[in-house]
């Protein structure tokens, strides 16, 4: 016969993720990190090639955190939909801003 507690905590399957899977995003992100730094830093990248690749990376680590760190895996999908309406717009803000310094480059 068992008895339950109101006051006790039931375990689910949305609980908090395990050590393993922080420590794998972790090395992910540090990963990420390596890349874009040996990018940036190596210099036989075109800008072409290197705004492309940076902005991937940091949509990824952006990604990484906000689905481990904040917790928008477990949240509802609303949550996750008005972070990336934002991420999104952020970029495409971004990608103007970059766009119009390339065709008036003078201008800043």
């Amino acid at each position: 016969m068992t008895t339950e507690h109101a006051g006790e905590a039931q375990p689910h399957s949305n609980g908090p993720s395990g050590v393993r899977t922080h420590l794998l995003v972790a090395v992910l992100l540090a990963m990420c990190t390596a890349i874009a730094f040996g990018a940036v830093g190596g210099g036989v990248l075109p800008k072409a090639v290197l705004l492309p690749l940076i902005t991937v990376l940091a949509i990824a680590q952006i990604t990484l955190q906000a689905a481990f760190y904040m917790h928008l895996r477990r949240d509802r999908r609303l949550f996750s939909l008005v972070f990336a309406s934002a991420a999104l717009l952020a970029l495409f803000i971004g990608w103007t801003v970059w766009y119009l310094l390339q065709i008036h480059p003078g201008r800043t």
